[in-house]
Formats: C-alpha cells, structure tokens, sequence
C-alpha cells in the first residue's frame, strides 16, 4: 500500500527530527461543512488558507485570538461505536454572501443542513510555504448532520453594537445505525449491548476484536 504525500512527508519529517526545537512541519485541520447551497470551508489557524485543489478556506481564528468554531474531541470509530458530535461554527460574511443570508437560508430550511455532510482534513504547512502549502489536504473523517440549533445576538464591538450568527450542528459518523440487526457491525462494544438485551450480564467473546486492530499479520 503506498503512502499519500501527505504521509510521506510526515514521515520524513519525524524520522529525521534532530530534536524538540526542530520545528520544520505544522498540521492543522480543515473543515468542510457542506450546507445545500452555502458551503462553508474553515481551517484550524487565521487568514485565508488556500489549497492546491482551488479552494479557500476562512481562518477559525481572529486578531483578537476569538475562535469562530468549537470542535468536539473526534474518536476513530473502530470499534463500530457511534458518538453524537456536537460544532458550533460563527457565520461570517464571506465573499459574495453576507453572514445574515447565509444564516437566515440554514435557519428557514433546515433541509439545507439534515444528512449533509462535515468533511474533516490535515492540512501539512511545510517552512516557508505561508497560507498556500503545496501537499495536498489528506481525508480523516466524514460526518453526517442530523439536526441544528441557531443563535444570534448583539454584541458591543468598540463603540458600536454588532449582530453575531452562529449554529450548532448535531452529527455522526458512519458507523450510525450499523449496529442494527440484520448486517450490523460486528465489535465488542455492539456485542455487549445485543446481549444486554438477551439479559446477558456480562458477555465477553468479542473482547478479542479491538486488540486485532493494532496487530500486522504476515501470511506464511
């Protein structure tokens, strides 16, 4: 199996670290949050980052150290479980779409949000490249939006008061309802539960699973 670029370098760049001060490769994540018809790309850092593909990506982060997006701490999946995650993205005006119709348009129809997708990426700044890194961005993660709630409120900038928009996004990721029978996921986490249900207290025999998942096996 070959190793994406953005692996490669990675590798390269831990294999042959001379030390902790040796800082020579930054990640960060991107965001994809893919509403019908107002898509928004975010990235981990401030200032517009733009990639290889062709696509600008609006810093999370302003001059005043603010976040606009709150993550939640986002787990593998391989145990076939499925975890709800909770974002709360800030809706600001980006070119050619003001903050307020993007979030009056999500808010009026929330078919523009359920059973989209949240599209997670590491982005590899090698020195020197600034805010257009040349390794294209590598896939982690693909999540599927089921609800959302909206806020706005006034707020004092300076002087002046200013309406801020926000939405929280309510999704999972695929492993959703994979664990119903027939076809479900098999892992120790969903075997446990299925005998929960038979009245079996404690059922073990799936315990063996998680551990394969860090094991290499070579055929003789």
């Amino acid at each position: 199996m070959t190793l994406s670029l953005f692996y490669q370098k990675l590798d390269e760049y831990v294999g042959t670290g001379t030390g902790k001060q040796d800082i020579r490769a930054v990640v960060r994540r991107c965001w994809f949050f893919d509403f019908e018809g107002y898509p928004i790309r975010v990235w981990q850092g401030q200032g517009r980052l733009h990639t290889e593909d062709g696509n600008t990506w609006l810093g999370t982060f302003d001059g005043k150290g603010n976040t606009l997006l709150r993550t939640p701490r986002i787990s593998d999946g391989r145990d076939g479980t499925a975890p709800t995650y909770e974002f709360t993205l800030s809706i600001i005006d980006t070119p050619g779409l003001p903050a307020q119709e993007a979030y009056d348009a999500l808010k009026s129809e929330q078919s523009r949000v359920r059973d989209r997708t949240i599209t997670g990426y590491y982005a590899l700044f090698e020195n020197g490249e600034g805010l257009r890194p040349n390794t294209p961005l590598e896939f982690f993660k693909e999540l599927t939006m089921l609800s959302s709630r909206f806020e706005e409120k006034l707020e004092l900038d300076g002087t002046s008061l200013v309406r801020r928009y926000s939405v929280t996004i309510i999704a999972k990721d695929g492993n959703s309802g994979r664990s119903n029978i027939p076809g479900g996921t098999y892992s120790d986490t969903v075997q446990k539960w299925r005998a929960a249900q038979l009245g079996v207290v404690n059922d073990r025999g799936c315990e063996f699973v998680a551990g394969l998942a860090d094991r290499t096996y070579h055929p003789q």
